[in-house]
């Protein structure tokens, strides 16, 4: 399967190391191919990324207001999902750390027809968030809530904020995981040894 990945966002966050994981297990099965199209701004996700992954630089930035701005980046949407057909994946995988990062990505995939996924770290409203004209934001959002096929968010708890919020696709839920190292054997208790 050839998987896009898209994260147009210039800031690296803790939703993206979890991302990276996730990214890295679908490369290392030799039956899948990723591409994934970043910020070159992003300096930590491109050092996060094995060696084994296409990285494409995406023109694309994420931004407030994106629901509102992506309304007249038409012709940005369109070169975009262009990008995405002539590289023809078969998923795409948007990376959202909320609603708003990574939405043209979002949008291009439907344009170009391609099932999207978007793996959302923080489903909630801005105004909840306490985001400067918060309300304003969420109304302008409102649409990205259904623009993706399926989302992957962290926890139930997630997942409810989105439907409460009027998502009306599949939500899928993977949470966060941290390797840990192989525990050590157990010490054996001195009474045990016969040290007394």
């Amino acid at each position: 399967m050839k998987i896009l990945v898209y994260d147009d966002n210039p800031d690296f966050g803790g939703h993206q190391i979890m991302a990276c994981r996730g990214v890295e297990a679908l490369a290392a099965d030799p039956s899948n191919e990723v591409v994934f199209f970043l910020n070159p701004a992003n300096r930590k996700l491109i050092e996060h990324l094995p060696g084994n992954i296409g990285q494409i630089q995406t023109g694309g930035c994420s931004a407030k207001f994106a629901g509102f701005r992506c309304r007249f980046r038409k012709a940005a949407i369109r070169r975009l999902a262009q990008q995405f057909r002539q590289i023809q994946p078969d998923r795409i995988l948007c990376i959202q750390g909320d609603i708003e990062q990574s939405a043209l990505g979002l949008l291009a995939a439907k344009r170009a027809g391609i099932r999207c996924i978007s793996y959302i770290a923080l489903p909630h409203p801005h105004k909840a968030m306490g985001a400067k004209l918060g309300s304003l934001r969420d109304a302008t959002n409102h649409y990205l809530l259904n623009a993706p096929d399926h989302f992957i968010t962290l926890s139930e708890a997630m997942k409810k904020i989105l439907t409460e919020r009027g998502c009306k696709k599949p939500v899928a839920i993977v949470q966060n995981g941290i390797p840990l190292p192989a525990p050590l054997p157990p010490t054996p208790h001195p009474y045990t040894l016969g040290i007394f």
